[in-house]
């Protein structure tokens, strides 16, 4: 048995947590209980083995898998007490270590400012319209990941959360009994694959004695579908409604911000052939390892090609790779010569020469492979596009780095808006709060 001393001793937050084939310790670890310290060690030793598995063409689509995640961590478990009694495990799930990088910061914050400065907008305006294209993965209250765990959360618990995200509802919030309303679709029949029919109200089930878990619910999926377009709905009519969306509130640049989010989300969200192909072929490859494996990658079911991915579950099946520039470039490209189309339809300016070099330039980025774990990749592709801007001449060296958003983990509002009041003038924070949720209804499919 490897000794607890060959896990490696660095300071990162939650407790512990294993990225890659390294495990990292908070200093907070050291304050723990002995016995609690041990269980944690042996956890995370668990985790290292299974990441060092001998099986290591894992597909990614399974190991990225929500419910895979949470088979993996109850193996974890199961494992540590073995270990803690001296034994090894006698068998240990698959784990990929490696991490692939987010249609993040790189595709929403930079490619956005990059294809405004080309088309002629002012600096200062196009940062700060920008900044909103980036805030919904920013703030927890709008994320998807975040309101996945609030759509799962009962009786203030959601077994998403140790492995997700905290959910998108302040803890501090959640006996409001607010009773929201949204006033888009109710019932959803996409590509052949049937969803619930879910109220156009929060509407408690029988055993809820208010409205605050229905409400977190119904929050949740306006934030999926509203603001990240994982509606299920063919993919052509979701561009074209997030672009005519975008069109409709070009002049403000909140709202405008927050709908070229969700432009780029309706390109990042559809599902391709290539991601079709390969989570049935992940299927079957589960199916073969055994029944619980099989039902569980069978319990989200993948949309056909062309489709978005379904509300709440979103692209779970599918890992990141709908959010990966490399691995998802065709779509990628679209979106950038859709956005500088509809921005200088939109404000007038532009040429073809500007666009073709966009593309061109934006081509040669999202193919490159850069290495390290998903903050370093996601890094290193917002640093090329911040360099492209620099050399094309769009903007001045050094201008773009005072704000860096791949450098920033996603926080609740009232923690993420202090640090970027200067965003925040001249609506202010209370206002440009509303707004995003406003529009997070307004766009959803409830």
């Amino acid at each position: 048995m490897q000794s607890f001393k060959e896990v490696p001793l660095q300071s990162q937050r939650p407790l512990a947590s294993t990225v890659g084939n390294t495990t990292y310790f908070s200093p907070e670890f050291q304050l723990a209980p002995r016995a609690l310290r041990a269980l944690i060690y042996a956890h995370e030793n668990a985790h290292l083995r299974q990441r060092r598995s001998r099986i290591t063409k894992l597909p990614k689509t399974l190991s990225g898998h929500p419910i895979y995640r949470q088979m993996l961590e109850l193996d974890a478990s199961i494992g540590s007490l073995a270990l803690l009694a001296g034994r090894e495990p006698a068998f240990m799930l698959p784990d990929d270590p490696a991490v692939t990088a987010h249609w993040g910061p790189s595709g929403h914050y930079w490619t956005a400012l990059c294809v405004m400065l080309t088309a002629g907008m002012p600096l200062q305006t196009a940062r700060r319209r920008a900044f909103f294209c980036q805030m919904p993965d920013q703030v927890l209250e709008f994320d998807a990941i975040a309101a996945a765990v609030d759509f799962t959360t009962v009786s203030g618990v959601s077994p998403a959360q140790p492995f997700l995200s905290p959910p998108a509802t302040p803890p501090d919030e959640r006996g409001s009994a607010e009773l929201v309303v949204s006033p888009g679709y109710s019932v959803e029949v996409a590509s052949g694959v049937s969803y619930p029919v879910f109220p156009r109200i929060a509407t408690p089930l029988p055993w809820e004695s208010d409205y605050s878990i229905a409400q977190r619910r119904l929050r949740a999926r306006q934030i999926s579908t509203g603001l990240h377009c994982l509606t299920g709905r063919r993919g052509s009519d979701e561009v074209a409604f997030r672009a005519a969306n975008a069109r409709q509130y070009v002049r403000d640049e909140v709202r405008f911000g927050l709908a070229l989010h969700c432009f780029g989300d309706s390109y990042s969200h559809q599902v391709e052939q290539a991601q079709y192909d390969a989570w049935q072929r992940n299927v079957r490859v589960a199916e073969a390892v055994g029944v619980v494996p099989g039902l569980a990658a069978r319990a989200v079911p993948m949309p056909p090609p062309g489709y978005m991915y379904p509300p709440i579950t979103g692209h779970g099946p599918a890992g990141h790779a709908p959010d990966d520039l490399r691995e998802h470039q065709s779509q990628y490209l679209a979106y950038v010569g859709a956005l500088y189309d509809l921005v200088t339809g939109a404000l007038g300016g532009g040429s073809q020469a500007g666009r073709a070099g966009l593309i061109a330039g934006l081509r040669h980025i999202s193919g490159v492979t850069f290495h390290g774990n998903d903050k370093a990749i996601n890094a290193q592709q917002s640093a090329a596009i911040r360099g492209f801007c620099y050399r094309s001449g769009l903007a001045a060296a050094g201008s773009l780095d005072s704000y860096l958003p791949e450098g920033e983990d996603a926080r609740y509002w009232r923690n993420f808006h202090p640090i970027h009041m200067g965003m925040m003038r001249p609506e202010g924070a209370d206002e440009i709060f509303r707004i995003a949720r406003e529009v997070g209804a307004a766009w959803s499919m409830n």
